[in-house]
C-alpha cells in the first residue's frame, strides 16, 4: 500500500493562515506575522486558505462530480451546521446568565443565516468562511466537469483569467453596495474565486517556473510591488472579506493584495519546510484548522471569564468589566493594559479548539466501535 505523499510546505501555510486568523480576531494576539504592516492579515489569511484548497484540487473529481459534492457536504457543510446548533444552544444558555452576545435560537438563524451571514451566534462567526469556500470548490468542479463532458479542452490560463474577471465583478458589486443578505453570499464567493483558481494554476503551470527564481530576486519583486502600492495609495491596505465593505481602491486591488500575500508566504513556507515542515505543533495546527476556525471565540470568552472570576474573588484584575465582557465580544481585558498578554487569548483559542476536536474524535471512534460490535 503506497503512503500518501505529504507536501509539508502546505502544512506550514495552513498553520500560518490559521494563526493569522486567530491573531486577527484578538487584536494581534501578542504576536506579529505581518512584517511590520507590510502584509496585514486582513485580505491575506483567507486568500491563503483558498489558494491552498485550490492547489489540492484533483482532476479525478471531474469523473464523478456528484461524489465530490457529497464529500464536501460531509466534510464542510454538515459539520458547520453541527457547530451552528451547538453554539446556538450555548448562546441561549449564556443569555440566561446575563450575556447579550448572539442572536435568538430559531430556524432562521440555524438554517438560513449560516448561508448568507454566519455571524448570528457570534461565538462561531469565523465559520462564515465555510460556505463561500464550499461554493467556490463546487462551482469549480461543476464548470470543469461540464467542459470535460463536452470534450472541450480549455487551457488552464483561461480558467484562471476567467476567475480573476469573476472576482473583479464580485468586488465591483460589493463596491456598488450589493453586499447585504444573499448578495453578500454572492460577492464572498466571487471574491474568493481568483485565489482558488490561482492554487490550481500555480500547481499546473506556474510552480515549475517560479521555483527557479532565486529567493533574493523573488522577495525583491514581491516587496517592490508592495512598496509601489504603498507609494501610490499612501495607506495600509487591508480588506475584510467577511463583509466586502472596504474595497475602497477598486475591484482589482483586493485581488492583487491577496496574490502578493500568497506569493510571500508560499516562498517562506518553501524555505522553512526542511526545518519546520514536520514539526508536530505545525501539523497539529494545520490538521485542525476547521475546529480552530469554529471554536476560537469560545477560547477567547473562557479567558475573559477566567479573568472575571479571579477578579470577583481576589484583589487581582480589579479593572475587569463584566458588563463589557457580557455585551461586547470584541472587548479584551489585558492585565495592567499590557498588549502582550493577548497571547493568552490566542493560546486559549487554539487549546480549546484542539480539545474539542480531540473529544469529537474520541466520540466518533466510540460510535464506530459500538456500530461494529452491534453488527457482529
Amino acid at each position: 500500500m503506497n503512503k500518501k505523499k505529504i507536501d509539508y510546505r502546505f502544512k506550514i501555510l495552513y498553520a500560518v493562515a490559521i494563526l493569522m486568523v486567530v491573531a486577527g480576531h484578538c487584536d494581534g494576539g501578542g504576536i506579529s506575522l505581518d512584517f511590520a504592516q507590510w502584509f496585514p492579515y486582513e485580505g491575506i489569511h483567507l486568500a491563503l486558505f483558498t489558494f491552498c484548497s485550490g492547489y489540492f484540487f484533483k482532476d479525478a473529481a471531474l469523473k464523478r462530480p456528484g461524489r465530490y459534492v457529497c464529500k464536501k457536504l460531509r466534510t464542510l457543510i454538515l459539520p458547520m451546521y453541527g457547530y451552528t446548533i451547538a453554539y446556538g444552544l450555548l448562546v441561549r444558555l449564556l443569555h440566561r446568565w446575563g450575556f447579550q452576545i448572539g442572536g435568538k435560537f430559531n430556524l432562521h438563524n440555524i438554517l438560513i443565516s449560516p448561508l448568507n451571514d454566519g455571524h448570528q451566534f457570534v461565538l462561531n462567526m469565523a465559520g462564515w468562511y465555510i460556505v463561500p469556500l464550499f461554493m467556490v470548490e463546487i462551482l469549480n468542479c461543476m464548470i470543469r466537469a461540464f467542459f470535460k463532458r463536452k470534450g472541450w479542452q480549455i487551457p488552464e490560463w483561461i480558467f484562471f483569467a476567467g476567475a480573476v474577471l469573476i472576482g473583479m465583478g464580485g468586488n465591483f458589486l460589493a463596491i456598488m453596495e450589493y453586499r447585504t443578505s444573499w448578495w453578500l453570499t454572492v460577492v464572498r464567493i466571487l471574491y474568493f474565486a481568483p485565489f482558488y483558481a490561482m492554487g490550481i494554476f500555480y500547481k499546473k503551470i506556474l510552480e515549475k517556473y517560479v521555483d527557479r527564481i532565486p529567493s533574493v530576486v523573488y522577495f525583491a519583486i514581491v516587496f517592490a510591488a508592495k512598496l509601489m502600492i504603498f507609494l501610490h495609495y499612501k495607506t495600509r491596505l487591508a480588506y475584510t472579506p467577511a463583509w466586502c465593505n472596504d474595497f475602497n481602491q477598486g475591484p482589482v486591488m483586493p485581488i492583487i493584495i491577496g496574490f502578493l500575500g500568497i506569493a510571500l508566504w508560499m516562498r517562506i513556507a518553501t524555505i522553512m519546510e526542511p526545518v519546520f515542515g514536520r514539526k508536530k505543533w505545525i501539523n497539529l495546527l494545520s490538521d485542525n484548522t476547521f475546529s480552530i476556525m469554529e471554536n476560537q471565540f469560545l477560547g477567547f470568552l473562557l479567558v475573559k471569564v477566567a479573568f472575571g472570576t479571579i477578579a470577583n474573588g481576589t484583589k487581582l484584575f480589579l479593572k475587569f468589566d463584566w458588563s463589557r465582557c457580557k455585551s461586547d465580544i470584541w472587548w479584551y481585558y489585558m492585565p495592567k493594559d499590557v498588549e502582550q498578554t493577548k497571547i493568552l487569548y490566542l493560546l486559549a483559542a487554539i487549546f480549546v479548539a484542539l480539545l474539542i476536536q480531540w473529544i469529537l474524535t474520541q466520540v466518533k471512534k466510540m460510535g464506530k466501535n459500538i456500530f461494529l460490535y452491534v453488527r457482529q
